[in-house]
């Protein structure tokens, strides 16, 4: 806290975060001195040594602890001052006095095993409200990658949180990368193949494999620093670090600007290929429909989030022509879309937009087939090649709130897999895509970009531009564009002003 008799910068007062690290450093030092001295001295007294000493060193422990209650009680006091409390922190008779839980201050910190599992936005969203300000700071400092990772929890807290997370990780992936390269072993093992070439060591083959996890890591988590650090750069507004890990393929959640305050939400769910290591050019594709769309929403407010959550196919054949890779995410990204609301304040809070490229939308159109548990009131899906069901009416939006862009075929095959794939089959074959059958012989399609599908189709910049724009590729609708502005008319409700194809 800065001193508030307004002698500039100067510290002056409690630092809520630092006061926790001594709290927590003090008690896992007095239970460590308190449990090794009472051991020795068992010892010594059965051995008939003076155990004085160690007596000495209990009593030090115990003062230790003696003393937490009312460090816990300075720190909950300090938060509450730094928050600036709120009508109900205050003594009645004097409202310069801030009022502190003492029974919470004398109960400690919860164990992580008392936090919520996580599963239940909602049971998340209860948890936390019921924490005083004090002991919301001290699960913070303590437990900061589950809190990070609770959906239904404020997206501040979120950020908070995950920032920590984030510089640990970072950190972590540095080092390891620096041990790696300075351990680099022989490439090549003695000998020769049949035709005369060297033979790659394994140990060596399995040091680049690790060394290429941690730099993609790395460059994954150098863009997220890069946008974290971009606040208006561009007129961006602040990022909200709402998940990251590295776990797998690597994960990162991340907002332009706040949206549990936010008229209008977009969570845009990558396709193929994406991972931590990419994170990159999706994060740039928000940024640009975040400009665009808050250029057609003068006066409200934006929030457009890149959403890795999951972990998609690498490879488009054979990993992206299993749905099992939908299956799994779906009820992942139910969880944070339902997160979001429960934040927002309700399903009125913020006009939700869910847009899915390519493999993302197939597990879109997987988490939308539940009807009445997809918190959002459109989807707008590019390149799809399928979205496991046959017509747009059988999500939980309806065709009315279900948008589609497609560049030509001769540009993006994607679309028109369902049709590649069944050339050549007989009138009874029945071939699949994305898990959806149909009849080749007969032509039924079931893409999205498909009239036949139901969805309203978009413009695209695939014709009278001659290839100008980049969005008239698989992978090119967030270029200023037709695609674009589109995507930026369903996210602002601006339904009239949609291009339609």
């Amino acid at each position: 806290m800065s001193d508030p008799g307004g002698r500039g910068d100067a510290f002056c007062g409690i630092n809520p975060e630092a006061l926790q690290g001594t709290i927590t450093s003090l008690k896992a030092d007095a239970d460590r001195l308190h449990g090794s001295a009472l051991r020795f001295k068992t010892r010594f007294d059965r051995l008939g040594i003076d155990a004085q000493p160690l007596t000495k060193l209990v009593h030090i422990a115990t003062w230790a602890n003696d003393q937490l209650p009312m460090l816990r009680r300075r720190h909950h006091l300090a938060v509450l001052i730094d928050e600036g409390g709120n009508p109900f922190s205050h003594y009645p008779n004097h409202p310069e006095m801030v009022m502190v839980d003492e029974g919470e201050v004398a109960e400690g910190p919860p164990r992580a095993s008392d936090l919520p599992t996580g599963s239940d936005p909602r049971l998340n969203s209860d948890w936390w409200d019921s924490l005083s300000p004090g002991m919301k700071a001290e699960v913070q400092f303590l437990y900061p990658g589950r809190i990070g990772a609770m959906d239904g929890l404020p997206a501040v807290v979120r950020d908070r949180t995950n920032r920590v997370v984030f510089g640990e990780l970072y950190g972590t992936a540095k080092a390891k990368l620096a041990k790696l390269n300075a351990q680099e072993p022989a490439q090549y093992e003695q000998g020769s193949n049949p035709f005369g070439e060297a033979l790659e060591a394994s140990a060596w083959q399995d040091w680049k494999e690790q060394r290429g996890r941690l730099e993609g890591q790395l460059k994954g988590m150098d863009a997220i620093h890069s946008r974290l650090g971009r606040t208006g750069a561009g007129g961006l507004p602040r990022a909200y670090l709402l998940g990251i890990d590295t776990h797998h393929l690597g994960h990162v959640i991340i907002a332009n600007g706040n949206p549990d305050t936010a008229d209008h939400t977009a969570v845009y769910v990558p396709g193929t290929t994406s991972k931590l290591a990419g994170a990159g050019g999706d994060i740039k594709r928000m940024e640009s429909l975040w400009r665009t769309s808050r250029m057609m929403a003068p006066g409200q407010s934006v929030s457009t989030i890149t959403w890795i959550g999951y972990d998609a196919p690498q490879s488009i054949v054979p990993e992206a022509m299993s749905t099992s890779y939908a299956d799994k995410g779906a009820p992942v990204l139910n969880r944070f879309l339902d997160g979001l609301q429960t934040a927002q304040g309700g399903a009125n809070a913020s006009h939700a937009t869910v847009i899915g490229h390519s493999y993302g939308s197939t597990l879109v159109g997987d988490a939308s087939k539940q009807h009445g548990h997809f918190a959002a009131d459109d989807i707008v899906v590019a390149g799809s090649p399928g979205m496991l069901v046959g017509n747009a009416d059988q999500l939980d939006v309806g065709a009315k709130h279900t948008w589609s862009e497609a560049a030509a075929t001769q540009y993006d095959q994607v679309p028109a897999g369902g049709k590649v794939a069944g050339l050549g089959g007989s009138s009874v074959e029945v071939r699949t895509w994305h898990g959806i059958p149909y009849d080749a012989a007969v032509n039924v399609d079931v893409v999205p970009s498909d009239r036949a599908f139901g969805a309203n189709i978009m413009q695209t910049d695939s014709h009278g531009h001659g290839g100008y724009w980049d969005a008239s590729t698989h992978g090119g609708n967030w270029e200023a564009s037709t695609s674009l502005k589109n995507q930026a008319a369903v996210v602002t409700g601006n339904y009239d002003e949609v291009k339609r194809g």
